[in-house]
């Protein structure tokens, strides 16, 4: 079998296992239906629902050296008709490994009013959907100090610390002062291409070089790139695709621009993957 025959098959495998899934295997609190049931009546029947494999996290440890393994999720976008946008994945294995241990709630973001909004336990889901401003200021202990959130689907990611609101001392009007805003978050944040569309600036489609034309090659070259909070893309490498065609895609790369895409209001760092597709007929 071909590589593309297996990452084709591992994919079809990946996203109906998890659309299969029970929903109360994913959170204890939601019921024992299949998500993919449950996760249409969350969104609608209006909504445009796109699912695909994706990578989530960062590479798997590996012992004694070996080539690192990416960790590998079910990932569905989501236009809303109210203009909004989502992503959300479910952790099902590894892309070498496959399709392998329960799936898991990995992470869902929200894009509403060029703001992300991060969904932390998929019971919250319904009403973050509804009103991502207001359920994310009703849930601070969920929002809290964004350099400590790490995306990968862990315990420490799946839990919020218990809060004693008897436990606070009592304050005056006078003494209250309003919560430092949180700090950006240090590393990038793996965010779904589908997802920004919608914030783009400007566009570049790389030249068709002679060079490749001469050597017939064509095909799809795909270019991670990290933007900026000021939404200039400051980094571009190529993952994938013929050589000879690496150099043009990321050259164009490297001229997009975005909105500052921020997190509860706080600017950050994003990383995306573009993809580029070079047909004998371009130009």
């Amino acid at each position: 079998m071909s590589v593309a025959a297996q990452s084709e098959s591992l994919e079809k495998q990946a996203i109906s296992i998890a659309q299969q899934a029970s929903v109360s295997s994913l959170d204890a609190q939601l019921p024992d239906r299949p998500f993919s049931n449950w996760f249409s009546e969350v969104v609608g029947r209006d909504a445009g629902v796109v699912w695909q494999l994706s990578e989530c996290g960062g590479p798997a440890s590996a012992p004694g050296g070996a080539e690192q393994d990416l960790p590998a999720c079910a990932e569905a976008s989501v236009l809303m008709p109210n203009g909004n946008r989502m992503i959300l994945a479910i952790s099902v294995g590894t892309f070498k490994k496959g399709v392998t241990g329960q799936p898991a709630f990995f992470r869902a973001v929200i894009e509403s009013g060029e703001q992300l909004y991060q969904v932390r336990r998929l019971r919250d889901l319904p009403g973050m959907l509804q009103s991502p401003r207001k359920m994310a200021s009703e849930l601070p202990d969920l929002q809290a100090d964004l350099q400590q959130i790490n995306l990968r689907p862990d315990a420490a990611n799946l839990s919020s610390p218990a809060i004693d609101l008897n436990s606070a001392p009592e304050t005056s009007k006078e003494e209250e002062k309003p919560p430092s805003p949180p700090a950006a978050p240090s590393t990038p944040q793996k965010i779904s291409q589908s997802v920004l569309e919608g914030i783009v600036i400007k566009k570049r489609m790389p030249a068709y070089p002679l060079s490749a034309r001469s050597m017939n090659a064509f095909g799809k070259v795909e270019v991670r790139i990290v933007i900026s909070e000021s939404g200039t893309v400051i980094e571009a490498a190529a993952i994938n695709g013929h050589p000879a065609l690496r150099n043009a895609a990321v050259d164009a790369a490297r001229e997009w621009v975005y909105k500052p895409t921020t997190l509860n209001g706080v600017p950050m760092k994003v990383e995306t993957v573009l993809t580029f597709t070079f047909s004998p007929g371009s130009q």
